[in-house]
């Protein structure tokens, strides 16, 4: 990880899914206010929201209260794409082939 490349997530259960939602939302407007305190810039369009699991409620997330954080269907990191759908799971693309969580890259892969 990058000093200019910070990450949120969480893990929820579904009936705990409201109160992650706000959480992550706090997160992220307590990150906006650190970004606008030290007069950083945030780049909003390269700033990307990665919905993950079958029953997420696919929430809308904001940075501040003017900027809606984009949606996307996959994400690239260090080299590692994270894909949100292949018939119906999760699955990683690494160096452009399809990874499943059960081989030598295990210790580089975060379960989802």
């Amino acid at each position: 990880m990058f000093a200019d490349d910070p990450k949120m997530f969480t893990c929820y259960a579904d009936k705990d899914a409201n109160e992650a939602n706000r959480n992550l939302q706090s997160c992220s407007d307590k990150l906006a206010e650190y970004f606008d305190h030290w007069q950083l810039n945030l780049s909003f369009a390269k700033t990307k929201l990665l919905h993950l699991g079958k029953s997420n409620k696919r929430y809308v997330y904001h940075i501040g209260r003017d900027h809606p954080i984009n949606s996307c269907e996959n994400v690239r990191d260090l080299g590692v794409i994270i894909k949100t759908h292949r018939q119906g799971k999760e699955y990683y693309v690494w160096r452009g082939f399809p990874v499943e969580p059960s081989g030598i890259l295990d210790p580089f892969l975060i379960d989802i």
